[in-house]
């Protein structure tokens, strides 16, 4: 079964994943919703209700970067653009996903650094990603 098969059964298929693998770890929860071949986005959803409870509301407390374009920019010399906005997304997940603390700035600008890098050496590859 894939994880869009399970979620027919469901309104919220993530709530529901995550009530079913309660107690498990992530690289487990991380090698199921491989298997089932879970979106990045739903792999997230399942690993906030394992975290937060089942009655959390994930809207409510939707993660943002923490720090703006315009930090970045300027203390990253990263030019305004896309790239700018995909660092805030990573950034935002970071935190979401309990991965960065958003109050240790340095700590938030050297993950800013390493997704900057890890970018540069994908094109660097043609990846493009």
């Amino acid at each position: 079964e894939t994880f869009a098969e399970v979620g027919r059964l469901t309104a919220d298929p993530e709530r529901r994943f995550a009530a079913l693998v309660e107690g498990i770890d992530d690289s487990g929860l991380q090698a199921l919703c491989d298997r089932l071949r879970c979106s990045r986005a739903q792999a997230r959803r399942v690993r906030y209700f394992l975290h937060h409870g089942l009655d959390a509301d994930p809207k409510a407390e939707a993660p943002r970067s923490p720090i703006g374009g315009n930090a970045i920019i300027a203390e990253l010399g990263v030019a305004p653009g896309p790239l700018v906005g995909m660092v805030k997304t990573a950034l935002a997940e970071a935190v979401g996903d309990g991965l960065l603390d958003p109050d240790n700035r340095e700590a938030v600008l050297d993950m800013a650094r390493g997704i900057l890098g890890t970018r540069q050496i994908a094109q660097a590859k043609g990846d493009g990603t």
